[in-house]
């Protein structure tokens, strides 16, 4: 199905169902860090997620080698710099992300 307007695309992404929830804990959290960063609940924001070695080298500095072997996955962060402007520049925010590593396996 071609997607020529920007009306069509959302209207396709809006018509989907979410397959992620969070809890009413998990949800304050979300919006006390939000407001902590200056995001209002009446604010629109966008996440990019940049994934680099600087967190895992500084987490465990013995294993460099190890993830070395991954860094292909890595990107530079002014990879998007274009977007993040876009959107900052439309009213949005523009959030980085980045990979969390459990200590656990989830149960």
């Amino acid at each position: 199905m071609p997607l020529h307007t920007i009306e069509k695309r959302h209207a396709l992404i809006n018509r989907g169902t979410s397959k992620l929830s969070f809890n009413e804990g998990e949800d304050a959290r979300g919006r006390d860090i939000l407001h902590k960063m200056g995001i209002g609940a009446d604010d629109w924001y966008v996440c990019f997620a940049s994934r680099d070695l600087v967190y895992l080298n500084t987490w465990s500095p013995a294993d460099q080698k190890i993830f070395a072997h991954t860094a292909f996955r890595n990107c530079e962060v002014e990879s998007f710099r274009k977007a993040a402007e876009s959107v900052t520049n439309g009213g949005g925010f523009a959030v980085r992300v980045d990979v969390v590593i459990l200590s656990a396996p989830l149960q």
